[in-house]
């Protein structure tokens, strides 16, 4: 998992909507989406793309 701004956010997830950031900072703070305040910034928590460790493992060791 990493962490993000929400600017980034907007331009990775959702390019072609109107999303505003105080729309996403209402939805980081009604739980709807995962994130934080550090200092005076908002991070989304944004999952990895891409196999997991887990996965990794188990794809090995079908082959």
């Amino acid at each position: 998992m990493r962490k993000v701004r929400i600017s980034k956010y907007l331009k990775e997830m959702m390019p072609n909507d109107s999303v505003t950031n105080q729309t996403v900072i209402n939805w980081i703070k009604s739980g709807q989406l995962r994130g934080e305040k550090r200092g005076g910034l908002w991070l989304v928590f944004v999952e990895e793309q891409g196999l997991d460790t887990l996965d990794l493992v188990t794809l090995l060791e079908a082959s």
